[in-house]
């Protein structure tokens, strides 16, 4: 089943932190997989992980949405953009990341090295104690996918 249309820019909205951390859309960190279940009925539920399929992301671009829970609250989501012409849905999604949040705090590049690592770009923004890493494929055309975005909280248990 489609879900909705959103508009690129309102689905990559991360609101402000208030009793919970929004990572992504209406799903905060630490909400039970009984929550996400009220909210996506027809998402495949796993063990420590939801999955939505063809969440379409604006008019040309689909992505699975995964859901991570591996203590049985959400910890992540990553969305899983499907492969495109010239990679235009990467280039829309990382135009309204850039809208929204400015200039990112990071960004690199990675060289493709072997048969499994394929070059990209690694693009993080930090916002409303969310961690937004946009990774986007150089290389792979329609039968690969052209980006990846994930959401997640800054680990405050880090000995630094």
């Amino acid at each position: 089943m489609k879900y909705g249309i959103m508009a690129a820019s309102i689905l990559l909205f991360a609101s402000p932190a208030t009793s919970a951390t929004t990572l992504w859309q209406n799903i905060d960190y630490g909400m039970t997989a009984e929550q996400v279940r009220e909210l996506y009925p027809n998402a495949q539920f796993r063990d420590d992980e939801i999955i939505i399929r063809d969440f379409q992301v604006s008019d040309e671009c689909e992505a699975n949405v995964d859901i991570r829970l591996p203590e049985g609250t959400v910890e992540s989501v990553r969305l899983r953009g499907g492969g495109s012409i010239g990679r235009r849905c990467a280039d829309t999604i990382q135009a309204a990341l850039g809208s929204r949040y400015g200039q990112p705090a990071t960004e690199s590049r990675e060289r493709g090295m072997g048969i499994f690592r394929r070059a990209s770009q690694l693009i993080t923004w930090n916002r409303d104690g969310v961690t937004l890493r946009f990774k986007r494929f150089l290389d792979g055309g329609l039968a690969h996918r052209s980006w990846e975005l994930e959401y997640t909280t800054f680990q405050e248990d880090i000995a630094i």
